[in-house]
């Protein structure tokens, strides 16, 4: 029997091993034409989710999941997420700050998520600030970073409150951040002042580099290596988005850079999830995020969203009108923070509970 001339994909051949291949690379004699026909059409290749195609809400609602499940030091259980119009709403109680950061940090870069409500409570266990202080003192100390950090403490009734002086404002984050990973801190007060030196050794830099990196949602730095060499510093790795890039090396320039080079920096399709966001920094029409911000705003329970005007002028929200009570003003600019493509949130709002309806 003659062999059928049908051209066929190497990403098929490499999937179905049972398919013979011919000695030009075509499909050899097969028992039935039509089934291998429908094999290829609905089974081998199944229809995947583009950049531009619109996600559900479910599907959102388990990237989210997903990503909190495997990222480490986010607390799965305690956290519940609940996907609406594109705005994720996390809710749950978690004990330490830091766990609330990641979550929401997290959330935002989840392709298909508009904005964040959240609805997280901080509970710490109850501890004395004598133990509390103790425990700050010794996380501190056990970091091979900031063991050698001129950093005091203080704390009273949980608010731990950073003093001393340091070389570099990643410094004085990573102490920060520290500090809310630790069960029973209620809040930080950083006044750790940065005095920078002269000259800097490239181990300090490179820390730094790799610490601003990690913090800035609009780049993925799982992606991406740094290194340091005489002040030069060297990105290579992989990013979503020309813009990403872009971002990566103004994060790289620290005190202490004379260069940053980006040449080895790929941009590439996402690679790590295609859940995740394509592009990291993410520029959307003013009217687009204005949209986004009302729906998260109407299910903010928080916030009565009816008297608000919200406008966007270049990723800056204004928010103007007023409210009852000032954990409602301050629910608001935190959920505009959360919305995708905002920048900048100016909080107009006017606490009158005399105008509560």
């Amino acid at each position: 029997m003659e062999a059928l001339n049908v051209p066929i994909s190497k990403e098929v051949l490499m999937s179905n091993p049972r398919i013979r291949i011919g000695r030009r690379g075509r499909i050899g004699s097969l028992v039935s034409f039509l089934p291998v026909l429908l094999l290829l059409s609905f089974v081998l290749t199944p229809p995947l989710h583009g950049a531009d195609t619109p996600v559900t809400d479910r599907e959102i609602e388990n990237a989210i999941e997903t990503e909190l499940l495997t990222e480490e030091g986010v607390a799965f259980d305690p956290i519940d997420v609940a996907v609406t119009d594109g705005v994720a709403i996390l809710s749950g109680t978690v004990d330490n700050l830091l766990a609330e950061h990641r979550a929401l940090r997290i959330t935002r870069a989840v392709r298909g998520v508009e904005s964040v409500v959240d609805e997280i409570t901080v509970d710490p266990p109850e501890i004395t600030d004598s133990e509390l202080a103790t425990d700050v003192e010794a996380a501190l100390l056990a970091d091979p970073v900031t063991e050698s950090y001129e950093v005091e403490t203080e704390v009273h009734q949980g608010i731990v409150t950073l003093k001393g002086t340091v070389e570099s404002w990643a410094e004085r984050r990573l102490a920060e951040r520290i500090v809310k990973g630790i069960s029973g801190v209620a809040g930080t007060d950083n006044q750790i002042e940065v005095a920078y030196p002269d000259e800097r050794p490239d181990g300090e830099i490179t820390a730094e580099v790799e610490e601003r990196l990690a913090w800035d949602v609009r780049v993925d730095d799982s992606l991406i290596e740094a290194s340091v060499e005489e002040g030069r510093v060297t990105l290579t790795g992989t990013v979503g988005s020309a813009a990403e890039k872009r971002q990566a090396r103004l994060d790289a320039f620290v005190n202490g850079v004379d260069s940053v080079d980006v040449t080895g920096l790929e941009v590439a399709r996402w690679a790590r999830d295609r859940d995740l966001r394509e592009s990291k920094l993410v520029v959307k029409p003013d009217e687009t995020i204005e949209d986004a911000l009302r729906d998260a705003l109407v299910y903010d329970p928080r916030v009565l969203a009816t008297d608000l005007e919200i406008t966007v002028d270049r990723g800056i929200a204004t928010l103007r009108g007023s409210v009852d009570n000032l954990r409602a003003k301050s629910a608001a600019e935190q959920t505009a923070r959360n919305t995708i493509g905002v920048w900048s949130v100016r909080n107009r709002l006017k606490v009158r509970p005399d105008e509560a309806t």
